[in-house]
C-alpha cells in the first residue's frame, strides 16, 4: 500500500494520514514478547480517538504476555506500528 509520496510530512501529519488510510477497522497482525518468546497473531482492530483498539479475553496467552510486557508491534499491508498497549 502506498501511503504517501510526500517526504516532508511531520510526525502528526503522518499519523493523521495513517489513520485516514486505515479507515474504521482492519484485521492486523499483533506481535507480543516475553523474555525470548515472541508470538504473532491476528486481531480485529478498531481505530478511533487517535488510538488502535482491540479486544481479547483476559485468560488468553497474548493478554498474559501484555501484562508482563506491554510493548507491541502491529502490521497491516506492509505498515508496521510499534507502541505500548494499555489494558482498558
Amino acid at each position: 500500500m502506498n501511503f504517501s509520496v510526500e517526504k516532508n510530512l511531520t510526525f502528526d501529519q503522518a499519523v493523521e494520514l495513517m489513520f485516514r488510510k486505515l479507515g474504521d477497522w482492519k484485521i492486523m497482525a499483533l506481535a507480543t514478547a516475553v523474555d525470548q518468546h515472541v508470538m504473532v497473531r491476528n486481531v480485529s482492530c478498531l481505530f478511533y480517538d487517535g488510538k488502535i483498539w482491540f479486544k481479547t479475553d483476559k485468560n488468553f496467552r497474548k493478554t498474559q504476555q501484555l501484562f508482563q510486557n506491554p510493548n507491541v508491534a502491529m502490521c497491516w499491508g506492509g505498515l508496521q506500528i510499534e507502541g505500548t498497549a494499555a489494558n482498558k
